[in-house]
């Protein structure tokens, strides 16, 4: 039973590593500037996972630290327990940004749209959670 069981589980395929939930401060991006990295990731195939097909459909857009999750849809929790769907379209450069976010517990950068909705509601700092 044990080498079926083996068995199975090589045939199902390797299993990615589900990045776990982020939590600590939002801080945000200029407007304009997640919609036109956007667009020119989607004009050029500049993606590290391919975006979900229903990719416009969430609330906005996020930057993290890990590249690797560029074009993945996660979660953002609000500080009262709101979920808002977000598409991670950006991720810290070699600026100095992975080392400021990490200092400050950064971890997610918003569009200016989703910054201005949340802090309208919940004021800075802004304390949040990004779910896979």
């Amino acid at each position: 039973m044990t080498t079926l069981m083996t068995l199975a589980l090589l045939l199902a395929g390797p299993v990615e590593p589900t990045a776990a939930p982020l939590q600590g401060y939002a801080s945000a991006y200029a407007p304009g500037v997640f919609e036109t990295t956007v667009a020119y990731r989607h004009a050029n195939a500049v993606w590290r996972v391919d975006p979900p097909y229903d990719w416009y459909t969430v609330a906005g857009y996020v930057a993290v630290n890990d590249c690797r999750r560029v074009g993945e849809r996660a979660t953002l929790v609000d500080p009262g327990g709101r979920s808002w769907p977000v598409l991670v379209a950006d991720c810290a450069g070699n600026d100095g940004t992975p080392g400021w976010m990490a200092a400050n517990n950064i971890v997610v950068e918003l569009d200016a749209r989703l910054w201005g909705v949340l802090t309208a509601t919940h004021a800075r700092p802004l304390r949040v959670e990004l779910r896979p």
